[in-house]
C-alpha cells in the first residue's frame, strides 16, 4: 500500500474498524505539516538525543533511601531497547498487525515501554485506570481482545486471575513492580504470567528485521492508541486515536507557549496514563521535542507530589484543579502565619504581580506596573517552595477550577493557563496562550482547528487532525458524533 492511497480523498473521515485507515483532516498551515507514525518520531528522537536522558524513576529500595536524591536514568537509546525488546516478546506470542495490549498500573517505564512496544510491533495500546474494578476491567479487556495484560503488582494481577477465564483471546500477564511471581500465583494461574524483566526475555530470538518491517508497514492515518472514556451515559468507548492525531496535537500544542520545546525540558509524570491528557504530554510531547520525564510517586496525589516537585524542578506542569486547590490551601495556611514587616512586603509583591497579569486579560499587551521586577524577587521564595522556580508553562484542565485560584496564582507571579479537551481530540482542543489569557476562560482553539455552536442543540462542533478516528466497534455512535 502507497503512502499516496493512505491518503487518498476517497477514505472516510471516521471509523469503528481499528485496522481501517481514515482521512488526515489536512489544510492550510499548521493543518498542513507533514504526517509521521510514532515509529518515525521515535527514530528521529533517538538519533538526535540518543545518549540524552529521557526517564528517570526515584528509586526506593531500602538502600537507596539513604540518598534522597536517588534516580535511575533511562536514555533515549534504552527507552528504545526496551520498547523494541517488549515489541519482540509480543511477536513471539504470535502478535498481529492492530492486535491489542491493556495496560493497568501507575506511571513507570514499564508502561511507556509496554505502550511503545505495542506500537513498534504494529498494534494498539489500551490503558485501563487503576481504580477500575475487574468487572469494568473484564468489559474492556474483552472488547478489546486484549492479547497481553500488563499489571502493576499483585493487586491488579489477582483482578485478572478472578476474570481470565472470560478471556478467551489473553495469551499472557506481564506483572511489573514485582520481582518474583509467587507460587501460590502460578499455580493457580489459568494463562503465563511473566514478570516484567522474563517478560522481555521472550522476544530474543526475533530478528531486528521483523521488528523494523512492522514500523515500516504502519501509516499515520491508522490506529496506534484506544483512551476508553469513563462510561457515564453506558459502556465505556473506546476512542482510536492515530499516529497522526498524537503528532499533530504535539506540534501544535506547544505553540501556545512562550518559548520552544526541547531536551533541556523537565516534566513530572503522575496523572493516569489512561487519559488521553496524561499520554499526550507525558508520552507523545516528549517523543516530537526530546523532553525528560520524571516519574512521580503512586501516592502522588495523596501528597508527595510537593516533594517530586521540589525535587525535580520542572519547566512545565499539567495539573487538574484538585492539585492546586490542595497548594492554594497550603499557601494560605503560610500567610495566615506571617505578619508584621514580611505579611505587608508579601502583600505588596502579591499585589504587583496581579496588576502585572490582570492588565494582559482585556487588551492582549503586559503593561508593566512600576516596580514590577523588584516584585517578582520577592516572589522567588514562593516558587521554590512549591518547586515551580523553573516553570515556564502551568496548565490546568479537567475540570473547571475556580477564578479565584486562578487570581491568587497570578498573584504570586505563577500564572496558569486553562485549557478545555476530550478524549476524541486526543486531549485539547482550546487553550489559553500569552496572547490570548484571560481568567475563567479555557482560551481559544488550537492553530488551524474549527469550532462552532450548534444553533438547534447547543452542541459545541469541533473538527481538526487532533480528532479521533472513531469509536471502535460502535458505528452508530460514530454516525451519531461525526457528521
Amino acid at each position: 500500500m502507497s503512502m499516496k492511497k493512505s491518503l487518498n480523498d476517497d477514505l472516510p473521515y471516521s471509523s469503528s474498524d481499528k485496522k481501517a485507515l481514515v482521512k488526515i483532516r489536512m489544510g492550510p498551515g499548521q493543518a498542513g505539516i507533514s504526517s509521521r507514525t510514532i515509529v518515525n518520531i521515535f527514530d528521529d528522537v533517538v538519533s538526535k538525543f540518543g545518549d540524552k536522558p529521557a526517564l528517570h524513576q526515584k528509586n526506593t529500595t531500602e538502600d537507596s533511601l539513604i540518598d534522597n536524591s536517588s534516580w535511575t536514568t533511562w536514555t533515549w537509546n534504552e527507552y528504545r531497547t526496551n520498547s523494541n525488546a517488549f515489541a519482540k516478546s509480543l511477536l513471539s506470542l504470535g502478535f498481529e498487525r492492530h492486535d491489542i495490549i491493556n495496560i493497568i498500573g501507575f506511571n513507570s517505564p514499564e508502561w511507556f515501554f509496554a505502550d511503545l512496544g505495542a506500537i513498534l510491533a504494529g498494534g494498539i495500546a489500551a490503558g485501563i485506570y487503576t481504580t477500575n474494578s475487574k468487572e469494568t476491567c473484564m468489559y474492556i479487556s474483552r472488547h478489546s481482545k486484549a492479547k497481553v495484560v500488563v499489571c502493576d503488582g499483585m493487586h491488579q494481577v489477582e483482578k485478572y486471575n478472578q476474570i481470565s477465564s472470560l478471556l478467551p483471546d489473553l495469551k499472557a500477564l506481564v506483572v511489573y513492580t514485582v520481582p518474583n511471581i509467587p507460587d501460590y500465583v502460578k499455580d493457580k494461574q489459568l494463562i503465563p504470567i511473566f514478570t516484567f524483566q522474563d517478560f522481555l526475555t521472550l522476544g530474543e530470538n526475533i530478528t531486528d528485521f521483523e521488528l523494523i518491517q512492522r514500523g515500516m508497514d504502519l501509516y499515520p492515518n491508522e490506529v496506534c492508541t484506544l483512551i476508553y472514556t469513563s462510561g457515564t451515559t453506558g459502556p465505556p468507548k473506546a476512542a482510536m486515536i492515530t499516529h497522526d492525531n498524537f503528532y499533530w496535537t504535539a506540534k501544535t500544542m506547544v505553540r501556545n507557549f512562550k518559548r520552544p520545546v526541547g531536551y533541556t525540558d523537565h516534566m513530572i509524570s503522575y496523572l493516569p496514563l489512561s487519559h488521553v491528557a496524561a499520554q499526550l504530554c507525558d508520552i507523545h510531547t516528549p517523543m516530537v521535542h526530546g523532553c525528560q520525564i520524571w516519574f512521580a510517586q503512586p501516592d502522588a496525589l495523596r501528597g508527595s507530589l510537593i516533594k517530586t516537585l521540589k525535587e525535580v524542578r520542572p519547566t512545565f506542569f499539567l495539573g487538574v484543579p484538585r492539585v492546586y486547590e490542595k497548594m492554594y490551601d497550603k499557601l494560605l495556611l503560610i500567610g495566615k502565619s506571617t505578619n508584621g514587616i514580611t505579611k505587608l512586603i508579601a502583600t505588596w509583591a502579591k499585589k504587583k504581580a496581579l496588576e502585572f497579569h490582570e492588565s494582559h486579560q482585556y487588551n492582549g499587551k503586559m503593561e508593566t506596573p512600576l516596580f514590577y521586577s523588584l516584585a517578582q524577587k520577592i516572589l522567588r521564595k514562593a516558587h521554590f517552595g512549591l518547586g515551580l522556580d523553573r516553570c515556564q508553562v502551568c496548565i490546568v484542565s479537567a475540570a473547571p477550577i475556580e477564578v479565584k485560584i486562578l487570581k491568587y496564582f497570578a498573584s504570586l507571579d505563577i500564572p496558569v493557563l486553562e485549557a478545555y479537551g476530550a478524549s476524541e481530540c486526543s486531549g485539547p482542543h482550546t487553550m489559553n496562550d500569552w496572547n490570548a489569557y484571560k481568567f475563567g476562560s479555557v482560551g481559544r482553539p488550537l492553530f488551524c482547528t474549527l469550532t462552532k455552536v450548534d444553533n438547534k442543540t447547543g452542541e459545541l462542533l469541533i473538527s481538526g487532525r487532533h480528532i479521533c478516528a472513531g469509536y471502535m466497534d460502535m458505528e452508530e455512535k460514530n454516525k451519531r458524533n461525526y457528521r
